[in-house]
């Protein structure tokens, strides 16, 4: 086919591969949420954060363990959407009001929010819930993460509450 045909150019599939990936150490979570476990406030340990994204949207994914009661050893996962333009995020934002709980301070203009530097390896008093929508996609209340709505619906961490101490 002629490079000129239509205004095509000719391009080339060649990529550009910045370098190999060092695998992750992966290693077991804790459990799975019991039947038995309630929607409620809980004291849990941040053992892991990172940050995925789905489509255009950055996610800050926190791996959560409950460290106390008879729930202990339970593994929740609470997924906190960063709202940023290349990077800077506003300070109003429910991520920036998370940050801040986590380093016991309000954040300061130029601060790293990198979500594994702030969150991991401390500990917070969490609240716990079910899906905050009756169908997915609907309005959202703290209410209805009071109650299991259907077989899809989990328990997963809503809202960092507070600092906590070791129980």
């Amino acid at each position: 086919m002629s490079a000129n045909y239509r205004g095509l150019k000719p391009k080339s599939n060649l990529k550009i591969v910045a370098g190999v990936a060092k695998p992750k150490m992966l290693r077991a979570g804790g459990l799975a949420p019991s039947e038995d476990m309630a929607p409620g406030e809980y004291t849990a340990a941040c053992e892991g954060a990172t940050i995925t994204t789905k489509g255009k949207t950055t996610i800050a994914v926190l791996q959560f363990r409950i460290i106390d009661g008879p729930h202990s050893s339970t593994s929740l996962r609470q997924w906190l959407t960063i709202p940023d333009v290349d990077g800077i995020v506003s300070l109003g934002s429910r991520y920036a009001r998370h940050c801040s709980i986590a380093l016991g301070r309000e954040i300061e203009p130029g601060d790293s929010l990198d979500p594994a530097a702030i969150f991991a390896q401390k500990i917070f008093l969490v609240f716990v819930g079910y899906r905050m929508t009756e169908k997915i996609g609907g309005p959202a209340s703290r209410d209805h993460a009071l109650r299991r709505k259907d077989h899809k619906d989990f328990l997963r961490v809503h809202e960092i509450i507070a600092l906590a101490e070791l129980p």
